[in-house]
Formats: structure tokens, sequence, C-alpha cells
């Protein structure tokens, strides 16, 4: 061997193409593509030769509804009928960073529309508590024209 494990290693993890790598490093070193195999082994940078089936990232499963101009609301399943024909329902997935973009600002709408909400019951007091007022204001007016009236 021409190179130290270290150096095997190293040398191993920087090339752009790993499994041309491993025939460089065995013609470098003279010796067999096992014995570098088997040191990138022992190191850990080389797996086994069973290949590890990839872990899939668990995708949530949304369903869009039919799309027309005018939908109905959806039923219990969750799917919406048209009144026009259209698509078929399909499903599409998103990853879980859409997914929790999107959940996260749904929660940052429903926020905003509570805020709203509230802001709107305050607006309709105070207006009720102004009506009063203009109504009392007015009445009052009336009596007072009156009496210049009778004078």
């Amino acid at each position: 061997m021409q190179m130290t494990k270290s150096e095997i290693v190293r040398s191993y993890r920087e090339a752009a193409s790993k499994r041309n790598q491993i025939g460089i490093l065995a013609d470098l070193n003279a010796c067999p593509r096992e014995d570098i195999e088997k040191i990138l082994k022992e190191a850990g940078v080389l797996g086994s030769s069973k290949k590890k089936a990839a872990k899939k990232e668990e995708v949530p499963r949304v369903t869009k509804a039919k799309v027309s101009r005018k939908t109905a609301e959806p039923d219990s399943s969750g799917k919406a009928e048209t009144e026009a024909g259209g698509d078929e329902d399909r499903d599409i997935y998103v990853s879980r960073e859409i997914s929790r973009l999107l959940c996260e600002r749904i929660d940052r709408l429903a926020d905003i529309i509570e805020s709203l909400e509230k802001e709107f019951i305050k607006l309709s007091e105070d207006l009720a508590a102004r009506k009063g007022e203009y109504t009392a204001y007015l009445d009052f007016l009336k009596r007072i024209k009156v009496k210049g009236g009778d004078e």
C-alpha cells in the first residue's frame, strides 16, 4: 500500500465519483478493489454490499376537490360536487415542509380572523352606543324646536 488508511478514506470522501475513486485508489496502491472496499467499510464510509432501501419520507395525503365556477360545499367524504362536469377528483401529495408551511399560514390566518372578529364586535358595540347617543341628541333637538316654536 502506498497510502495510509486515513488517506484512502479522505480521498474517497472528497471524490466526485465515489464508485470510480475505488478503482483509482486500487490502481494507486497496486492492490485489488476488494482491499480498498474493505478499508472503506472498516472506516464506516462504505456500506455493506447489500443496498439498504432508502427511507422514504412520509408525505401527507391531501385530496383536491373538483374545480368549477360554482362549487358546492364538500360532503362528509371531503369531496365537493360541482354543477358543471369537470375532472375527476385526484390525490395530490405535498412534502412535510410544505404541509408545515401551509399549516402555519392557516394558523396565522385564523389568528387574524379572530382579531378581526373581536374588532368587529367592538365596533358594533361602539356603533350601537353612538346610535343611542345620536337618537337622544335628535330627540333633544326636536324638543328644543317645539319649545322654540310655541313661544
